[in-house]
């Protein structure tokens, strides 16, 4: 027979055929089963810009990893006990804080959130396809040896998303390619011409000094 805890037992003692009662006692059960581990804490919160408009397909890593939805929420489990750094990514946009650092989280965490916004600096190598020198030459008439003249001729290839050019020129200036398909000053020209979603900027410059390019 199993005993709760706290139970009264009696023993019984056989004599002349008779059963007496001799005595009382307690039996305690201890349950030894070990407790079970402590849940993983949860980190979670929203991405959104400064006017509340959620973010998605924001990656957050450090300690596990998630993926804001189409509400800008996020949730990640992380060990528990975790100290690291949790930082949000996503091309394009810079966040505030960059980063969040934890030390010891036994407990979930709701409400970290972080104010995302469009970053207006971008990898040149992501939108400028193709800058090369075409020509840069002199040229000598041969009916008048004294009219030399040098050419510069630049072209750019682009995506759809650059709207400016800015080149620094031999002479050591910046010049800048407007988004005008012909400008004219002087013996300076620019272009720029589209091919589907390609932005093909050129500059051509023709001086009788080279360090006079402009």
């Amino acid at each position: 027979m199993l005993a709760k805890k706290g139970t009264v037992l009696g023993i019984g003692l056989k004599s002349g055929g008779q059963w007496r009662q001799e005595e009382h006692f307690y039996v305690q059960v201890v349950d030894n089963t070990p407790p079970p581990p402590p849940a993983d804490p949860v980190i979670s919160g929203t991405v959104k810009t400064a006017d509340g408009t959620a973010v998605s397909g924001v990656q957050l890593t450090g300690g596990g990893s998630a993926t804001t939805n189409a509400a800008g929420a996020y949730s990640i489990t992380v060990p528990y006990n975790f100290s690291g750094t949790i930082t949000p990514a996503k091309a394009s946009y810079t966040f505030e804080p960059i980063s969040k650092t934890y030390t010891n989280v036994t407990g979930d965490l709701p409400g970290e959130g972080y104010t995302a916004a469009v970053s207006t600096a971008y990898s040149i190598a992501d939108h400028v396809f193709l800058a090369k020198i075409h020509q840069a030459w002199d040229y000598n008439d041969p009916a008048n040896p004294d009219d030399l003249a040098y050419v510069f001729y630049l072209a750019v290839e682009t995506d759809d998303t650059v709207s400016l050019i800015e080149v620094l020129t031999p002479a050591g200036n910046t010049l800048q390619i407007p988004a005008d398909a012909h400008t004219q000053a002087g013996n300076v020209q620019t272009w720029r011409h589209v091919d589907g979603a390609t932005n093909v900027w050129a500059y051509e410059a023709n001086v009788a000094d080279v360090g006079d390019l402009a």
